[in-house]
């Protein structure tokens, strides 16, 4: 092994601010932890998402201090220190996102053995739970006997069964929430040295670092993210084992949950987890291999046989897989241009009847007229004149399949050729196969009923800036003329702050409109809201208006530094060309300065405190104000969420004033009290300012 990589790796780990996903980003970028440091202050070039913290935080000689005295006490107790780009670190952990940068393993079994399954559950587990460890432990040890049984060395159901792997012969390993200076319960030494000699202890914590209770919820995610599957034994509605389930499900694992009776408290998680289809239900080691599909110790594994993978290719399609054959992966773009496909194309059918379409308007064809010739437009403007008029030279009845506004059809017709269109179809809303059908041959196509399924209303992302600017304006009462933007989902309970929506740039405008229709005093719990980009395309010239007419209205500026709505284009005020190239970034205060607003605020999204302060001067004065509430949007590239946010419980005092905010990765458990999902949650707070009990905080991932 690399010791300067085990060092660096260590070292990483320790610097400030960096977390597990950052540092493992940092290490993919750069091939190694070693180079992650040798090349720091290369690293906002070869990282675009990287900013100057991260190389600041990366100058910290006492962070390699402690690493090396970390590899002393691993070399001298024949420990493994396992790096990222180890062959003996765990497979499957490496393909997380949050996976440690190192882990220390003190033991004697392949981590990436062929068959890996996890065992959690609650520590005050029943005779119930505690029969079922043995009994499965028992028949997946016949059947799987490379099986590879994991857990946490706690008490309850992880205790259980690493006895029953030891008992039955399966190898079995302990993840720790501490170092390996010591073992955490102290009651469970003796089944710990048993493990070393057929399993083993792994952690991703120094020596020196004791079991603190977050340490216990981010050890879970090895557990989760190390085996095959996760099989949860006994469960109450909340704890340890309900959040690995989480993660499993998070990384795309296999989940599995042993039922019990409704009245039994310790298998309420794990009925939650099957009826909530997060946890498929299992009642034996039989159940978990055949639902994994693995080779079990009675079947022999057969010959491998090579599927034929491409079946009746066309001529075009033939090309491209040699291409593809010939000179590997390349862009879509040089694709086309070494197959030299034609753009526009004709596909010869039945010539009784034909179809110039394009887009998905080509596929609905392609199901509901399979015989029927087609002229596949891959290039609409300009149209290809000479390959429509042999096109219906060709076919007696041709149809033009567009969606919305017959553009098309409008032209071929102005050249004097006679075609089929709109006459026949809707210009409103989207096209399918069933309508077609139903034109060419008066049948209904047999299409799947409604699912009854509930409601899925659109909502902002967990961390969204606008939700903390909307949930002051909903606690003041303040309502809104909205714009085109993510920001439109303000109409939506629970904020329910957005009252107009018209066309993009029309918030300033209409708000403008009332003052002049109603007078001063009706605006005064109005506020016009248009984000950063929409104001620059077409916000401007309202809000010179305003400075025009002495309007004394209040405009809020949505600064997220991006074009959220449509992908996260670059805009004038972000500093980047659309080819990510440097230029001048327009400032907005300055902007708004410069075409006469006097009164221009600029203030953090989420400081809701200073938020509301400003709102409710702003709206009862008689002076135009622009507020401009920053915060970039939590799905802009380069954001660090280091934390999140859990909930206490014991002082929840189910109020739901965190509820309000509206917030997905809050929901309500079945007791009144709250759940944070960490999985959805990125740490942005707003939940936290609103709870007046301290019931919720911030941890570090």
């Amino acid at each position: 092994m690399n010791r300067n990589e085990q060092l660096s790796s260590m070292a990483l780990t320790l610097c400030p601010g960096i977390g597990h996903v950052g540092a493992k980003r940092l290490v993919e970028a750069l091939g190694s932890a070693t180079q992650v440091f040798e090349r720091r202050t290369e690293i906002p070039q070869l990282v675009p998402e990287a900013h100057q913290a991260v190389v600041d935080a990366l100058n910290c000689p006492e962070a390699f201090e402690r690493a090396k005295r970390e590899l002393e006490f691993v070399e001298k107790n024949n420990i493994a220190c396992l790096t990222l780009t180890d062959e003996d670190y765990p497979s499957r952990l490496r393909e997380c996102p949050d996976a440690p940068l190192v882990l220390f393993f003190k033991g004697n079994c392949n981590l990436n053995a062929m068959h890996v399954v996890s065992m959690v559950g609650t520590r005050r587990a029943t005779q119930y739970g505690k029969d079922f460890c043995d009994s499965f432990v028992r028949d997946l040890a016949q059947l799987c006997p490379d099986a590879l049984v994991v857990s946490g060395l706690a008490y309850g159901i992880d205790i259980h069964s690493h006895r029953a792997s030891l008992a039955h012969g399966l190898p079995t390993v302990g993840v720790l929430a501490h170092g390996l200076d010591r073992i955490y319960p102290a009651v469970h030494r003796k089944t710990a040295v048993n493990m070393l000699q057929r399993g083993g202890l792994l952690t991703e914590y120094l020596t020196e670092t004791n079991p603190d209770p977050y340490n216990f919820v981010s050890r879970n995610r090895i557990v989760a993210g190390m085996a095959d599957a996760t099989l949860v034994v006994e469960s109450a509605n909340k704890g340890g084992s309900l959040i690995t389930a989480d993660l499993a499900n998070g990384y795309n694992r296999d989940c599995f949950a042993l039922p019990g009776r409704s009245s039994d408290d310790a298998s309420a998680g794990c009925n939650k987890l099957i009826r909530d289809n997060k946890a498929a239900l299992i009642l034996s080691a039989e159940d978990l291999v055949n639902a994994m599909g693995w080779q079990t110790a009675a079947a022999p594994k057969p010959d491998a046989i090579q599927r034929n993978l491409f079946l009746d290719l066309s001529p075009e399609e033939e090309r491209i897989v040699r291409t593809l054959q010939k000179q590997g992966d390349m862009h879509i773009n040089t694709l086309v241009m070494e197959t030299a496909l034609p753009i526009n194309r004709i596909e010869r059918g039945d010539t009784t009847i034909g179809f110039i379409t394009s887009g998905i308007a080509y596929q609905y064809v392609k199901e509901a007229a399979p015989e029927a010739s087609i002229l596949k437009l891959g290039l609409v403007n300009p149209l290809p004149k000479k390959l429509i008029e042999d096109f219906c030279a060709m076919c007696d009845t041709v149809y033009v399949f567009e969606e919305l506004e017959p553009v098309i059809e409008e032209q071929v017709r102005s050249w004097g050729i006679k075609v089929l269109g709109k006459e026949n179809f809707t210009k409103q809303g989207e096209y399918s196969a069933a309508m077609l059908a139903k034109v060419l041959r008066g049948e209904d196509y047999a299409v799947f009923s409604k699912a009854d399924v509930p409601p899925r209303p659109p909502i902002l992302c967990p961390g969204c800036p606008h939700r903390s600017v909307f949930s002051v304006l909903s606690k003041l009462k303040i309502h809104a003329a909205g714009d085109i933007g993510c920001y439109t989902l303000g109409a939506v309970a629970p904020l329910s702050v957005i009252d107009t929506t018209i066309c993009m740039g029309a918030s300033i405008p209409t708000l403008h409109g009332m003052e002049k229709a109603k007078g001063k005093e009706f605006i005064k719990n109005w506020v016009a809201v248009i984000g950063d980009s929409t104001f620059l395309h077409t916000g401007i010239n309202g809000l010179v208006n305003m400075v025009y007419n002495k309007s004394t209205a209040t405009v809020m500026i949505l600064d997220n530094r991006t074009t959220g709505m449509t992908g996260h284009q670059e805009h004038a005020a972000t500093g980047k060309t659309l080819k990510g190239e440097d230029t001048y970034a327009i400032d907005l205060a300055a902007l708004c300065r410069a075409v006469g607003v006097t009164n221009v605020i600029e203030v953090g999204a989420f400081d809701t405190k200073e938020l509301e302060r400003v709102l409710r001067e702003s709206t009862q004065g008689d002076v135009l104000t622009v507020i401009i509430a920053k915060a970039p949007c939590a799905l802009l590239k380069g954001q660090k969420f280091p934390d999140y946010c859990v909930s206490d419980s014991e002082k929840c005092k189910k109020c739901g004033a965190c509820l309000r905010i509206g917030c997905p990765a809050i929901t309500k458990a079945e007791d009144g009290t709250v759940k944070i999902d960490p999985a959805a949650c990125n740490g942005c707070g707003l939940c936290m300012s609103y709870c007046k009990f301290d019931a919720i905080k911030k941890v570090g991932r």
